[in-house]
């Protein structure tokens, strides 16, 4: 039996993964019975497609689906069915390729070694450079890798070398923040293969935001330096002032309190904003720092805390220095006007005794002997002076007027009777 002919129906003899190839067994023309054509892949084995024709000389057969396994050389032969089947020769052989390329890997680094690993994947910080490296296994020379950023239509390419390719990103922006996959394409007898595309690789940009500066003022310079940092007297105003360097426009600073989990926000003007404090009280003794926050392309970003401000507010000093005054000048007031006082009543009482003693001594009468009556007259004048002056010296600076005028009129009265004795005595004389 004659020999049959195979031929490639397909336009490509080299394939990808899935395709399908299709052969053209051509029979001798002179055949009368039914004929039944095989396909065989090595000439060997079991037939990979077999089809029937009651009178036809070709048919067309194919493999549908084709991977790596599909690989090789194909033949075809047929049989020729009556009392007895006879089988042809196999027919030439037809080669065919089929190209699977492998899952190419994808890896991310930092020539400044500013990555980190996160919950995410690696994370980089902004302004940092970094670099995507794809490669593959080799199986084919040359080739490109494709670098695909996830939600956009553009796409790097760089040649492979060595089967890698290195994409480099001299400043990270937040904008370079989502997924990354690569691609290997390749051309094998001018047809162009591409690979499946890497696993995702997730990249987080970080902002890093400076840590914050924090200073203490008063606007009436009560503030002084002590042994724990500043120190502020109580009632007067002081200012806690936090500032950062120039990132982003905009933001906010948080002030916290040790101790406490409230803190007081205000928004950044030039970079800086000032917390006051109108009157300082002991309970705002303590260690004060502050965070500076901003909203960079949708995302919110924190500083770390700026170092501990210690403050400490101090008594006021105006009330015991008053207070203090005003008990020395107690000290020296009280015994003054005691001294006057007393001062006072002995002088009064010592001129009220002089004025006394003055009028209770009655003047002797020079023509008059002085007689036993006489004298017991002149005993009971002096028995009425100290009488009168010792009632007056008890009875006190406010009797001296009354104690004055009983005097005057007992000094006269004496005197009085002495004339009208002295009268007598002419008289019996």
């Amino acid at each position: 039996m004659s020999q049959p002919t195979l031929s490639l129906s397909s336009p490509h003899s080299v394939l990808s993964s899935g395709e399908e190839v299709r052969f053209r067994c051509v029979a001798p023309a002179d055949l009368c019975a039914p004929v039944e054509f095989r396909l065989h892949r090595g000439g060997a084995g079991s037939p990979l497609a077999r089809k029937s024709e009651s009178r036809g000389t070709s048919v067309e057969m194919g493999v549908n689906n084709v991977d790596s396994s599909h690989q090789g050389s194909y033949t075809c032969l047929y049989a020729v069915q009556g009392s007895q089947t006879v089988h042809s020769s196999h027919s030439n052989s037809i080669a065919i390729s089929v190209v699977v390329l492998q899952q190419p890997a994808i890896v991310f680094s930092s020539p400044t070694g500013e990555v980190t690993g996160g919950p995410q994947g690696p994370e980089v910080i902004e302004g940092h450079s970094f670099t995507i490296t794809c490669s593959t296994v080799p199986q084919y020379t040359g080739g490109s890798f494709y670098l695909s950023f996830t939600g956009s239509s553009v796409t790097e390419a760089q040649a492979a070398v060595s089967h890698s390719a290195a994409f480099i990103f001299s400043a990270a922006e937040l904008s370079h923040q989502g997924n990354y996959s690569c691609v290997y394409e390749t051309t094998v007898s001018g047809r162009k293969f591409s690979s499946p595309a890497s696993p995702l690789l997730p990249l987080t940009v970080t902002v890093v935001l400076q840590q914050p500066a924090i200073v203490l003022s008063s606007p009436t310079g009560e503030v002084t330096g002590g042994p724990q940092g500043p120190e502020v007297i109580e009632g007067h105003s002081f200012t806690i002032t936090c500032s950062t360097v120039p990132q982003y426009p905009g933001g906010s600073f948080h002030l916290s309190f040790t101790g406490s989990n409230l803190t007081e926000a205000q928004a950044a003007v030039n970079h800086s904003t000032s917390f006051l404090f109108s009157a300082a009280e002991l309970s705002h003794q303590g260690n004060y720092s502050c965070v500076y926050e901003t909203t960079v392309s949708g995302r919110k970003f924190s500083s770390p805390a700026s170092p501990l401000l210690p403050l400490t507010v101090t008594a006021s000093l105006i009330l015991p220095i008053a207070l203090g005054v005003s008990g020395g000048l107690l000290l020296v007031l009280v015994p003054l006007v005691l001294f006057l006082l007393f001062w006072k009543r002995r002088h009064s009482s010592g001129r009220t005794q002089v004025a006394k003693t003055a009028s209770n001594a009655r003047p002797m009468n020079p023509y008059f002997p002085k007689g036993k009556a006489s004298e017991e007259e002149d005993e009971q004048d002096y028995e009425n002076a100290e009488t009168l002056t010792g009632n007056d010296y008890e009875d006190g600076i406010g009797d001296e007027d009354s104690g004055s005028e009983a005097d005057y009129v007992n000094y006269s009265d004496p005197t009085e009777n002495k004339y009208s004795e002295d009268e007598n005595i002419y008289q019996n004389s």
